[in-house]
Parts: C-alpha cells; structure tokens; sequence
C-alpha cells in the first residue's frame, strides 16, 4: 500500500500543558459530523518498534505495533520525497512542512538491538476538504471517517526509555497541487487561537525521523 501526504510537525521535551490539551479538544474552526464522539486519551499506549539509522533525516523505518483494519502489526517505510522550507501558517506560527510518501505490508516485528520503541498516547482529530463544499470534521475510524481529501491533526504523547516528549503535527492527503491551498487555509484557521503555553515555530518543527537522529541519547538505551 502507497500513501503520499504533505506535512508539518513540531517536537516539544516533557508532557503537554493542560491549556494546550483543552486547547487541541475543543478548538471548533470547522462544521462538525453527528457521528463524533468525544476525544479522550487511549488507556494503554502504542508501542511503534523504529529502525535506528545513524545520521539519517529522510526515512523512517517502524514496526507500527498497533492492530490496522484487523491486520496486526505492519512494517512502513516512509521517505521524504521534498521539504517546502519554513512556512508562516498562522500570524506568530511557523513550520516546517514536508512532502512524504509511505509504505505499509503486514507482517511480524522483530527483536533486535538496533530498533528504537517509542510509546505513544495519540489525540487525533481528522477533517474532510471539499473543493466543493464546507470542511466538516468527521469520525477518525468507523461510520463517516473514509475522506479521499482530508487533513488528520493529531496530539501525541511521546515515552522513549521513560524520557517524556510531545508531538503536534498537521497531514494532507493526497500529496498533490490542488490540495496544498486548501490544506494551508485549514491549517491556520486551526491555529488561530492558540494557547499562551504553546510556541510554534520552525526552530522545533521536523519530522520522526529528525527527531530520533537529534536524541541518539535516548535512542542508545533502547532495544
């Protein structure tokens, strides 16, 4: 399976502030789907298994260690196909948005020294992009959630070795020229009312891949 998405993501160390979890919960810039329920944060956490690879920043490798559509664990590739540079996406909001391409396969994960496994807790929200009609925000997974041209916006809290990180990112799909303008627009509407706990700018804005090459010091107690 091939997925090509259009993204930006920022890294922070510790756990989110509550302002910025309220925030992330009940921010309603778009119409919204009779079919959502509420956002809460999984009971247990997610452990995604990553290949360590030593200087590298344009392909990550995991063993996504989450069940997908009943298939069990799966293995995907994803590469960095361009970086768009540093973008303004809401006044005081800065990022790095990045095209990437992804792989998936089933199969089973493997036990060894030089994979990295990372906890996570994830809040996702997703968002149907019609050219024809309003944005509606509709259900992640389940009755309403299929979208074809979609942003998913997602909340994660981030456990390597027992050291806390957090993650906010925005994804478009599909990757293609026609999505990206909408995409923006939707983007900063998000993020147009932020919380004075959260400061988006390019300096923390990078990808999984980045973010595991920049803290080889948590990476090196794993496995």
């Amino acid at each position: 399976m091939r997925f090509a998405s259009c993204e930006c993501r920022w890294f922070f160390e510790g756990d989110p502030d509550d302002q910025v979890v309220d925030w992330f919960r009940e921010r309603r810039p778009w119409k919204r789907s009779c079919a959502l329920g509420p956002l809460e944060w999984p009971k247990r956490a997610r452990v995604d298994r990553y290949l360590r690879i030593p200087n590298n920043r344009d392909v990550g490798i995991k063993w996504r260690g989450e069940p997908v559509e009943g298939e069990g664990e799966r293995l995907e590739i994803k590469g960095r196909v361009a970086s768009l540079g540093a973008q303004t996406l809401a006044p005081g909001v800065t990022g790095v948005v990045e095209r990437w391409i992804k792989w998936a396969c089933s199969g089973e994960g493997m036990q060894a020294s030089n994979w990295i496994d990372v906890e996570k807790r994830r809040l996702l929200r997703k968002v149907r992009l019609d050219p024809q009609a309003a944005d509606i925000e509709v259900p992640v997974t389940g009755v309403g959630s299929r979208v074809e041209r979609g942003l998913q916006i997602e909340l994660t809290r981030l456990s390597v070795a027992g050291v806390a990180h957090w993650t906010l990112s925005f994804e478009g799909f599909p990757d293609s020229s026609d999505l990206r303008e909408p995409l923006i627009r939707s983007v900063s509407l998000f993020l147009r009312k932020l919380p004075d706990a959260l400061n988006l700018s390019s300096e923390v804005s990078f990808s999984y891949p980045e973010w595991l090459a920049r803290h080889q010091h948590l990476a090196s107690h794993c496995g």
